[in-house]
């Protein structure tokens, strides 16, 4: 039998992805999930920016930990997931201690530059997203290790206690509002083909802008709205901006006409024979493509860089484009050859059943681990 350890997270969105996979697998017989506390302040992130190798002294964002324990061998492999967006950041923990480190935003030109025994450690951890299951809602302890972990990691006694205490809660708080409000599993398990020969894009803006990649996001996001919003009109056209502060007095002519509701927009998502995806933050997968990928969609997306365990192909699982004009050219195309459309709808909707679904992603991981399948 396969055990897994499970230290509590310091964030539940990103990680609910990878705990759901791991509650589904002990569901289904297939391994033995413990949870635990770690007393240890996971401290120190290592930064590869502008082609510099430093250490930082604070916590690696989005990054979990977990003690993988294999009774026909006897062997324990302590392991990481990192979900970070940015690409060049790593936990220092994870790469010195730890035997293997799953990568979200996984790019070769970043992990190329490691030490060669840090760089062995690293794998693709693939396309992820928000999720969860039935039993992923009975671990209600997680919810409760998060806020202990992050209280562990912010004890420190001087004047600024009290408000470093008092974020840790109300950013929980939040937290657990959006575990609450996350698609279930089985929402992405139930696929059903489209009737609509249109396309949907819908983007919401991040309620910040002080950072550049966000603004050069936010802009690109209109750009998109405003284009395909011309060019194929209400009649081939569904989505635009999601109504917030920013958009409202910016764009308020692009805002969109579809629920904001995720449940309501994932019901007209699905009718919808064709998506548009752009960028997430640093150039990461953002949650929409693997909903596309669920939903059996055409998908047109903007090229990025990160390495897969099993690599989209260009023209089978999705389309590509380099900008935005190359993006109507080819939905101009697509709209008009169903043959063409059908076969990446079912493409994409084998590509999420493989690879990006987390019961059988975090299953490919402990395999991998492990070497060896998963058995009864």
């Amino acid at each position: 039998m396969v055990r897994v350890v499970i230290y509590f997270p310091k964030e539940l969105s990103h990680s609910s992805y990878i705990h759901t996979g791991l509650f589904e697998l002990e569901r289904l017989g297939l391994i033995k999930c413990e949870i635990s506390m770690k007393f240890r302040k996971d401290l120190g992130r290592t930064s590869l920016n502008n082609g510099t190798n430093s250490e930082l002294p604070m916590p690696q964002p989005k990054t979990s930990f977990y003690e993988l324990s294999d009774s026909s061998t006897n062997r324990t492999i302590s392991f990481v997931t990192d979900l970070n967006d940015i690409p060049y950041y790593f936990s220092t923990i994870a790469l010195e201690q730890c035997d293997y480190v799953f990568k979200r935003n996984y790019s070769e030109s970043y992990i190329s530059v490691l030490p060669s025994q840090f760089k062995k450690k690293i794998y693709p951890l693939g396309i992820t997203f928000k999720v969860r299951s039935l039993a992923y809602n009975k671990k209600k302890i997680i919810q409760l290790g998060s806020v202990l972990t992050n209280l562990f990691e912010n004890n420190k006694l001087d004047y600024d206690s009290f408000t470093r205490i008092s974020n840790v809660i109300k950013h929980n708080r939040i937290e657990r509002q959006n575990i609450k409000n996350t698609p279930m599993l089985e929402r992405y398990d139930q696929y059903s083909k489209h009737t609509e020969n249109k396309i949907i894009y819908q983007k919401r803006f991040f309620p910040y802008e002080s950072e550049q990649d966000v603004r050069e996001i936010h802009l690109q996001r209109y750009k998109f709205v405003k284009k395909l919003k011309e060019s194929f009109g209400d009649s081939y056209f569904l989505g635009g901006l999601v109504p917030c502060s920013i958009t409202k007095i910016r764009y308020p002519e692009y805002l969109t006409n579809l629920p904001i509701s995720h449940n309501k927009y994932v019901d007209i998502m699905k009718k919808t024979r064709i998506a548009v995806y752009t960028r997430g933050l640093s150039n990461s997968i953002g949650w929409t493509f693997p909903e596309y990928l669920a939903a059996g969609k055409a998908i047109l997306a903007e090229r990025f860089n990160t390495i897969l365990p099993e690599q989209l192909i260009n023209g089978k699982h999705v389309i590509f484009f380099d900008d935005l004009e190359d993006c109507i050219k080819k939905a101009r195309l697509l709209l008009k050859n169903e043959k063409k459309t059908e076969k990446l709808c079912k493409n994409s909707r084998e590509y999420y059943d493989n690879y990006v679904n987390p019961v059988q992603n975090v299953r490919r991981m402990i395999e991998l681990m492990i070497g060896r399948n998963l058995t009864r």
